[in-house]
């Protein structure tokens, strides 16, 4: 991992607290909402925030710190690298906050989750320090938020939103700082 914020779940959970503020638990509530009693597997789990609102929840993270973490809290949670792996059956297949580490293989990602479940539900930032016009500010939002010192790209809103068009999602969200695009079959 190059990012200190992917060293450890609690380092990440202030970061993120930090980062979005009251914005944080908003996403979740809303995706908590949509996929109301359906399981759930989230994809690119992190510190599994998403839980905490879901209670048939399954969960697969590349971070083997995250995963072991998860596992000593009693969250079903497994390694894996969605971009190689095969990703699992699920009635709802959940992404938050991580669909810009896949640029520019994002829309095979959503394909490939689009082929697993009869609901997906993706939650991704348009506000970016990341894409801040300090470059300092920048730089240093982008090293923080880098898992393998390759993802420079940040989605804007209006990108998220043509996205989410061009890959016909019955539903989209703008929460704020996130969009959200919801797909069903």
């Amino acid at each position: 991992m190059k990012s200190i914020i992917y060293l450890h779940p609690r380092v990440y959970k202030v970061v993120m607290r930090i980062l979005y503020g009251k914005a944080y638990t908003r996403s979740y509530e809303l995706i908590a909402k949509e996929a109301k009693d359906m399981k759930i597997l989230d994809l690119c789990c992190g510190d599994c925030k998403l839980a905490e609102y879901i209670n048939d929840y399954k969960g697969i993270d590349f971070n083997n710190i995250f995963v072991k973490y998860a596992k000593k809290r009693g969250i079903d949670v497994t390694r894996g690298d969605i971009l190689k792996d095969e990703i699992p059956k699920s009635e709802c297949i959940v992404m938050t906050g991580s669909l810009y580490q896949f640029i520019p293989h994002h829309e095979y990602i959503i394909r490939k989750m689009l082929k697993k479940a009869k609901k997906v539900i993706i939650s991704e930032s348009g506000i970016h320090l990341a894409k801040s016009k300090n470059p300092l500010i920048a730089i240093a939002a982008r090293r923080l938020t880098n898992i393998s010192g390759a993802h420079k790209n940040r989605f804007t809103k209006n990108q998220l939103f043509g996205l989410y068009k061009k890959l016909r999602a019955k539903k989209i969200i703008d929460s704020g700082r996130d969009v959200i695009g919801i797909f069903e079959k």
